[in-house]
């Protein structure tokens, strides 16, 4: 009989989500803040990169909350 290994819980996946977003939320902000690159760019691509930030940083504010309301 093999040991079947138990599926993580959605509140395990949630952080997951929350940690991979963290990671690339901080990648992007150090790319359109200190790269020399992003000035570079079109205008049209670093507005949309700027909103993609912003976007972003909203949704790892929900998944901030509702993994702190997992402690409750």
């Amino acid at each position: 009989m093999r040991n079947r290994k138990e599926a993580p819980s959605y509140q395990d996946l949630v952080k997951e989500e929350k940690s991979d977003l963290e990671k690339k939320v901080f990648k992007l902000q150090i790319f359109v803040e200190k790269d020399e690159k992003f000035k570079w760019l079109d205008g049209y691509v670093c507005k949309d990169l700027v909103n993609q930030l912003s976007v972003m940083e909203d949704y790892l504010e929900i998944l901030t909350r509702r993994v702190r309301r997992f402690d409750y």
